[in-house]
């Protein structure tokens, strides 16, 4: 504290009158200042409210139906088998998607967390028509004021039907795009996270048990010897009963795993020692799918055969 500073407060101690300056008055520029505050607060409100109206809008996610990709209010859980990390729909119903390990305590949570939000552009469709697999949000019918948030699958004028899992516009199936793909991978199985409760699900063939090497955990096979030599993937399902790979979600608890599906995503690490070639063989319900590799320097290309 400056000496001009106690001089001031010499008065007040000594029980004198301190005389009122002009310098005890808010400069007019003070004034000013506030009043040019307030009234950017006041059209900063305007502008957003506009804004809001007609350019841009937040929503919350407010149910798991638009999961993988954008999730409702939902817990994680991390799975005392395999360790895996998953997320569960509230109230939660849990169970790991790639063991089927059941936690039966939602006290097992390791974090709750509020449903995703998301900004919608409302003036997009007046510069482009809607394409497929595009995510909307629209008002219901029967309730204007409910906001609905899905994925849009049919265009106007045209037949949809879902068989065996599948989306059919106008008879014949419709693949979804690379960007719908990567927003909808669900895993199936990884052998980074080891079930330890139960047998491996890659194995080696029947008859060629002696042919492969494991490494576990994480599994690691290494062919042994010349020739071929073949492992097979054995899904099991929330029973843990040999069955189809359906569409069992663990997001959603009980209320799926109903369809069978088709559209499988495989990544594998692969070394080729020798000269030769792995293939990759998927047989679905009609056809059987061969995908071959051949090692560097056979002067083959990769192929893909079906049946």
């Amino acid at each position: 504290m400056t000496f001009r500073n106690i001089s001031r407060l010499l008065p007040s101690w000594l029980g004198g009158q301190k005389k009122k300056s002009k310098q005890d008055d808010p400069p007019p520029h003070k004034r000013d200042s506030f009043l040019e505050t307030m009234e950017s607060f006041v059209v900063a409100f305007i502008l957003a409210f506009i804004f809001r109206a007609y350019v841009v809008e937040a929503f919350v996610i407010p149910t798991g139906s638009m999961a993988p990709n954008l999730l409702g209010e939902h817990a994680e859980f991390q799975c005392p088998n395999c360790s895996y990390r998953y997320e569960v729909n509230l109230p939660p119903d849990p169970a790991c998607p790639l063991c089927h390990t059941r936690v039966h305590s939602a006290e097992h949570a390791v974090g709750r967390f509020f449903g995703d939000r998301i900004l919608v552009v409302k003036y997009m469709y007046d510069l482009f028509d809607p394409q497929r697999w595009d995510v909307v949000v629209f008002k219901f019918p029967s309730d204007p004021q409910q906001n609905y948030i899905k994925r849009l699958i049919g265009l106007p004028g045209e037949k949809v039907e879902i068989i065996d899992g599948d989306i059919y516009i106008n008879d014949e199936i419709a693949a979804k795009s690379e960007r719908a793909q990567e927003t909808l991978w669900m895993p199936v199985y990884d052998t980074k996270y080891w079930d330890w409760a139960h047998d491996p699900r890659w194995r080696p063939a029947e008859d060629q048990q002696g042919r492969w090497q494991y490494q576990e955990p994480p599994i690691k096979l290494e062919a042994v010897g010349d020739g071929p030599a073949r492992i097979d993937y054995h899904h099991l399902g929330p029973d843990f009963e040999p069955e189809p790979i359906k569409d069992n979600y663990a997001y959603n608890g009980g209320r799926s795993g109903v369809n069978i599906v088709t559209d499988l995503n495989l990544v594998a690490d692969v070394t080729v020692q020798q000269s030769g070639s792995v293939s990759l063989i998927i047989r679905t319900d009609h056809d059987v799918f061969s995908f071959v590799f051949p090692s560097a320097g056979t002067g083959l290309q990769s192929q893909i055969i079906r049946n």
